[in-house]
């Protein structure tokens, strides 16, 4: 449930606690928890709400469907959540087959079906926020030329992390390789290229969604508002429109730093709306 108010938010928790008496459907009380977010309220021990006689506890982060969602509503937590437990199913994978037994190729289909959908779980929600967006953008528009510090910052990222220890390991060298030898000697890009697809994808899909749903309701908030969610992938949005061009137009696009003369080019040519 989400409220702007006490008020409201208690007068809903009467409401689920009416209808669960009613229906006689018990509710896990230790799993019900109050998350407050945003810093509007200064003393959180007046505050009070109560399900059924009994009073719920406020929290600072909540587990809501795999995701970890906290009070200042930064999702690095659920990045560094996701990546532990992707390393904890790699441990898992380690201790359970033989490597030498196993083809390259064996060992990427097994990180790609077991490991590589927890690493980037949730991904259209978290990809926005992260850091290294502002870094991709910089680098794609030429803005920065310094490749050795774009490919470490990329290495940094939780889900790349799980990655590349997964290449170490299935190349068989030190764990303190280079990673743009690892990167090259297995042929993989960076997970961050499929995480920032996922997101892109996930924008267009809502945006074709049918008018007065929730989804799209709320995709008109972050555009009207200019909230961080949108405010962060409309760069990329651009980006994607230069990537659809043919290799030699991109390439002198972002040569020239003109991301909005070229995908005007492009959607005046193809039709293919910013």
């Amino acid at each position: 449930m989400l409220s702007l108010c006490k008020t409201t938010c208690q007068n809903q928790i009467n409401t689920l606690g009416n209808y669960c008496k009613e229906w006689g459907i018990e509710v896990n009380e230790i799993k019900t928890q109050i998350v407050i977010f945003g810093n509007n309220y200064d003393d959180l021990d007046s505050l009070k709400f109560v399900l059924l006689g009994n009073v719920l506890k406020i929290v600072d982060s909540y587990c809501y469907l795999g995701l970890i969602l906290h009070k200042s509503g930064e999702l690095r937590t659920a990045e560094l959540t996701l990546k532990n437990k992707a390393m904890r199913a790699f441990f898992g994978l380690k201790r359970t087959v033989i490597r030498s037994k196993l083809s390259f190729k064996a060992l990427n289909t097994l990180f790609d079906s077991l490991i590589k959908p927890i690493a980037l779980y949730g991904a259209p929600v978290w990809t926005p926020t992260s850091a290294i967006n502002k870094a991709i953008i910089k680098h794609c528009t030429g803005r920065t030329m310094d490749v050795d510090n774009f490919l470490s910052k990329v290495s940094r990222t939780m889900s790349e992390k799980v990655h590349l220890s997964f290449l170490k390991w299935a190349l068989g060298v030190h764990r303190k390789a280079s990673n743009i030898g690892v990167w090259g000697e297995s042929g993989r890009y960076p997970l961050i290229y499929q995480s920032i697809r996922l997101t892109l994808n996930y924008y267009k899909r809502i945006s074709e969604a049918a008018e007065g749903t929730f989804i799209k309701a709320a995709l008109s908030e972050q555009k009207s508002l200019k909230l961080p969610w949108f405010k962060n992938i409309e760069p990329l949005l651009k980006l994607d429109e230069i990537f659809n061009l043919n290799h030699v137009s991109a390439f002198r696009a972002m040569k020239n730093k003109n991301i909005v003369l070229a995908a005007k080019k492009n959607y005046d040519t193809n039709g293919v709306r910013m």
